[in-house]
């Protein structure tokens, strides 16, 4: 019994020493990705791939193997993930191989030298994904057709005059989202992009004059590139009823507000409801929040 107990003992303590060894790598990889340039949310999404992994194949970096990369990437192909997910997740631990193996730092031979183990590449060419069309998008997936769209439209459309007839507080919002969905149709912004924008974002532009101050969406919070900061741009209103969307929301309390009416896709005229029967006094301002409201859901 005292055999088994001090095995047991030796195990926990084996155990203890490769959880520290373990977190000190994970430290280390961070502090490198962030002097590289990521941000700390992409940092944290990577580590957290690296922790699933170690997970997935119970066994600690040093451990691991290629067959571990096949039989992982093969769990994930039968879960029918994402080609573009399996080639991340791969990529991640191909990258934090390359550090763990790279002799700049220490943690090869700390490897050697605490568990008699060095680690070895595990992603080759032959076992990981490669990205070979630059569209690799499932064909299950499509566009919406034009009438769909006219159908996502008028539903939005609906809920905004159903809340304001009701009285309801959420009309406000309702309203936001409605106006966000339209600019996401007219502009293409991204999801993140969208919800970055301020009125203040809203520019005239000489070749737009009819569209007054609403000519161009500045997009300030880009998709980034490696290492580098938020890009920037400039993307051109070309749909009327896109700026007669945001002319009514962001001038909702001027004085010849109260007939304006919200239009749909297509320049179909939609039944009108008057912005001055909302009575949410800070409605004109929901755009400008909608960093804080989030992705309209």
């Amino acid at each position: 019994m005292a055999e088994r107990r001090l095995r047991l003992v030796q195990a926990s303590r084996q155990e203890g020493v490769a959880a520290e060894l373990f977190h000190d790598v994970l430290r280390g990889y961070g502090a490198m990705l962030l002097a590289s340039g990521r941000d700390r949310e992409s940092v944290g999404k990577i580590l957290q791939v690296v922790r699933g992994f170690v997970a997935w194949a119970d066994a600690w970096p040093w451990e691991w193997a290629a067959l571990d990369v096949d039989e992982w990437s093969a769990d994930m192909r039968e879960r029918e993930l994402a080609l573009s997910t399996i080639r991340f997740r791969q990529g991640v631990v191909r990258r934090f191989r390359e550090y763990t193996i790279n002799p700049q730092y220490p943690w090869a031979e700390r490897c050697r030298s605490q568990f008699g183990q060095v680690p070895e590449q595990v992603c080759h060419e032959w076992n990981t994904t490669r990205h070979i069309e630059d569209y690799d998008q499932r064909p299950g997936r499509r566009d919406m057709s034009r009438e769909e769209l006219r159908k996502f439209f008028d539903h939005v459309d609906d809920r905004v005059e159903r809340l304001v007839a009701d009285g309801h507080k959420g009309a406000a919002l309702a309203w936001r989202d409605a106006t966000m969905y339209k600019v996401q149709y007219g502009t293409g912004v991204r999801p993140f992009e969208l919800v970055k924008l301020q009125t203040c974002d809203l520019l005239p532009h000489p070749v737009a004059p009819q569209f007054g101050r609403l000519a161009v969406v500045r997009v300030r919070w880009g998709k980034r590139s490696k290492g580098g900061t938020y890009r920037q741009r400039g993307v051109q209103m070309v749909l009327d009823w896109v700026v007669e969307a945001l002319r009514v929301l962001s001038g909702g309390r001027a004085a010849g507000a109260a007939r304006r009416t919200l239009v749909v896709a297509f320049g179909a005229p939609r039944r009108c409801w008057p912005a001055a029967e909302c009575r949410h006094p800070h409605l004109p301002e929901g755009f400008r929040r909608s960093a804080s409201g989030g992705w309209p859901g």
